[in-house]
């Protein structure tokens, strides 16, 4: 693996890290005050943001995964897991817009 690929998935999942440990903050809080609103505005986004960086991390190791085989089903699979966020996303906007 190339140095700059290497530092660029580092910093990704660093990056992927400390958003984690922001909406599992901010969920713990949420739940510790029991408002239990799903959609508090940045652990939802930030959640989506996570999953969108992981989908680039699965995108971007290419040639360097563990198998060419490997890293197609990792694209395939990641590109499941963003539909179904839009489609989660999607939801809840239509939901609050309903009510």
């Amino acid at each position: 693996m190339r140095t700059y690929k290497r530092l660029y998935i580092k910093l990704m999942l660093s990056f992927t890290s400390v958003l984690g440990a922001c909406f599992i903050a901010l969920d713990f809080s949420r739940f510790l005050n029991q408002n239990y609103i799903y959609d508090i505005f940045p652990s939802a986004i930030l959640k989506r943001v996570c999953v969108i960086i992981a989908a680039i991390i699965a995108w971007s190791v290419g040639r360097d995964g563990l198998s060419p085989k490997d890293s197609r089903l990792m694209k395939a699979a990641f590109i499941f897991v963003i539909l179904g966020e839009a489609a989660f996303f999607i939801r809840e906007r239509a939901d609050s817009v309903l009510k």
